[in-house]
């Protein structure tokens, strides 16, 4: 009876074994082939969003310094965009938001006056996926940049020489 018992118990121990055998290149592959299809998620996601969304350019002062978001407009004072900011992509105070209309037309023009990210700052989208040879329809929840935005520019009329600007003067 002894002998039985130890019988079983090598065969217990030895599935597992062999379920986990890998190679280091199929997980390598199994990992490439992950991240291929999230990013192409992440890419099919971003398209959905921008269907409904305009294309808002952030001007931060220079001539290089310029971001290009797709977003929304919530209300006069707040517009939001898909995605968070990265570390090199801080947006200081009083840069200008352009927001561009879908058809022909002047962009709407605002000072934005704060760049903030809250838990529930958040977009629901809906993706049609193919899961066991059927096609479904899930939900994925991703993340919500708020700009706060004061629509009272004030524009001037300067002269730009080399990197530095002066105010023109007016003819009397």
């Amino acid at each position: 009876m002894a002998e039985e018992e130890k019988i079983e118990q090598e065969v217990v121990d030895e599935k597992p074994k062999e379920e986990k055998k890998q190679s280091g290149w199929s997980k390598f592959w199994h990992k490439v082939g992950k991240s291929i299809s999230d990013a192409s998620r992440e890419a099919e996601l971003e398209a959905v969003y921008r269907k409904e969304a305009n294309v808002l350019d952030i001007y931060m002062g220079g001539a290089f310094n310029t971001l290009t978001k797709y977003g929304k407009m919530i209300d006069e004072t707040h517009a939001e965009f898909y995605g968070l900011l990265g570390e090199e992509d801080k947006i200081p105070y009083s840069s200008i938001l352009a927001v561009n209309p879908k058809e022909k037309g002047d962009s709407k023009l605002f000072y934005i006056t704060e760049v903030k990210h809250e838990e529930k700052d958040t977009v629901t989208l809906k993706l049609k996926e193919k899961v066991d040879d059927k096609e479904v329809e899930n939900e994925y929840i991703r993340p919500l940049t708020i700009l706060t935005l004061d629509p009272n520019l004030t524009e001037v009329k300067v002269i730009k020489v080399k990197d530095r600007y002066f105010l023109k003067k007016e003819e009397k």
